[in-house]
């Protein structure tokens, strides 16, 4: 079980930042919290409300919430988010995972998915 999982963790990582790489032509870019008028930028406000939803323990529904958000607007900011969030859960244990009812394959997937969306596919570097 740790094998695969150390496995799938290293796939996750390697999605991510091959994601970040492919998108953006360098290390992953930070979300953006407020704009230059120091307004509360569309990709900071989706990242506060995927995180007071990870604190709640509701991972599915945050992930629902930032495809929905992607879907609907695919901006490179939600992209910085979408890759943010992804790190953010890749970071929890094993178990924390477990009794959020979600699992590394579905990280992996996720990153999968979000790329996909933004026209890469990253499966040819991952399978």
């Amino acid at each position: 079980m740790y094998f695969t999982n150390d496995y799938i963790m290293r796939m996750i990582e390697i999605a991510i930042h091959g994601l970040a790489s492919l998108v953006f032509n360098r290390q992953i870019p930070a979300v953006l919290l407020f704009d230059e008028a120091g307004n509360p930028s569309s990709s900071g406000l989706l990242y506060h409300r995927l995180k007071k939803l990870l604190q709640l323990g509701e991972i599915n529904e945050a992930e629902n919430l930032l495809f929905e958000e992607i879907e609907r607007n695919p901006l490179d900011a939600h992209l910085q988010t979408a890759i943010q969030f992804y790190q953010d859960i890749a970071q929890l244990t094993d178990e924390a995972l477990q009794s959020r009812h979600f699992s590394r394959d579905e990280v992996l997937e996720g990153v999968v998915d979000v790329g996909r969306i933004y026209g890469v596919d990253l499966t040819q570097y991952l399978f």
